[in-house]
């Protein structure tokens, strides 16, 4: 005991640090806490990956159905052209050529605006990378926009009509690649009329995303005429399965009276031209494009009349997505 100048005892026999049980103690404890906040830190990081991995798969899905219900709606878009009388044609999906795109202006005759496929033994010569058994679908239509002729991206064929009654009655389109050929005019028969842009389409599912990379990511692509050859873009990953059911005008009044999942197969019946087809409900299967580790997919998944499909039994989450579109350009004239 030692007094201090200010006379407070001071006692330094009392002033110690840690015992080394003390010190294991508190480096046992400290190690817990580390491995509890750890466990906590990857718990997070993998529930974020998996509602990540979650809300892409959705994201794909639903752009996919939309992007091919969009297309539904629009085909047999065709401007101007008299369709009253016109004698349809079913050009090949793959054609480029103008002579093999099925327009004609004597008799007055355009292309069928949808055309199907099962995706068996019919896939169309252009598609080099399909998934087996799943159905491709061949979208026609004009641009919704119109330019004129000089504005035209060169390569491209474009269609033009005549609005103008001093016109000649011959030709009463114009289907060509070469923006000096449209000579029509519009309905003051002073200026060049506008012309737009054929479009011939195919979707279908790719059994890769970049098939060239060899990556194993099921993708829904489109074909396009675009500079006189069929150009692949891919629009959705993850789409696994993609099926079509028909809803075929039999009675002429532009309403859906038969769904089928392909022509009837019967000469001369409505349900075996797809120039008839008014309504197409689609089915597209999704599934996540990273398996996520602990899950098996157990689950079977109804594709409507193609029936079901699952279970897969592997580590990939997967979704349906189904809607009903209706053809309105056919649909509306016939109405």
């Amino acid at each position: 005991m030692h007094a201090s100048p200010l006379g407070v005892s001071l006692d330094f026999g009392r002033s110690r640090g840690f015992t080394l049980i003390e010190l294991m103690i508190g480096m046992v404890l400290s190690l817990f806490i580390a491995a509890a906040l750890g466990v906590l830190v990857s718990n997070m990081s993998r529930a974020n990956t998996e509602l990540d991995r979650s809300s892409r798969q959705i994201e794909n899905g639903r752009y996919a159905i939309e992007v091919l219900s969009e297309e539904i709606k629009l085909a047999g878009f065709y401007g101007d052209v008299r369709q009253a009388g016109a004698v349809m044609s079913q050009p090949a999906a793959c054609a480029t050529n103008l002579a093999g795109l099925g327009w004609s202006s004597s008799p007055i005759t355009i292309p069928m605006p949808l055309q199907g496929f099962a995706g068996t033994t019919d896939v169309p010569g252009c598609v080099t990378s399909h998934r087996n058994a799943t159905a491709l679908l061949a979208l026609r239509r004009l641009s919704t926009e119109r330019t004129l002729p000089a504005a035209m991206t060169s390569g491209d064929p474009h269609l033009q009509t005549s609005q103008c009654s001093a016109d000649p009655f011959m030709p009463p389109l114009i289907l060509s690649v070469d923006a000096g050929d449209f000579i029509l005019k519009n309905l003051a028969c002073d200026t060049i009329n506008p012309v737009r842009r054929y479009l011939s389409r195919i979707y279908y599912i790719a059994p890769c995303s970049d098939c060239a990379r060899g990556d194993a990511i099921p993708t829904l692509k489109r074909l396009e005429l675009d500079g006189g050859a069929m150009q692949e873009t891919a629009l959705a990953q993850g789409i696994e399965d993609l099926q079509f059911e028909y809803g075929f005008d039999t009675n002429g009044d532009g309403a859906p009276d038969q769904f089928l999942t392909a022509l009837d197969g019967v000469a001369g019946s409505a349900a075996n031209d797809w120039s008839n087809v008014m309504a197409v409900r689609i089915w597209l299967l999704s599934r996540s494009t990273d398996p996520t580790n602990g899950y098996t997919d157990t689950k079977t998944y109804s594709l409507g009349a193609h029936g079901t499909r699952g279970p897969y039994n592997d580590a990939f989450k997967r979704r349906v997505y189904t809607t009903l579109v209706k053809l309105n350009n056919p649909a509306g004239w016939r109405e």
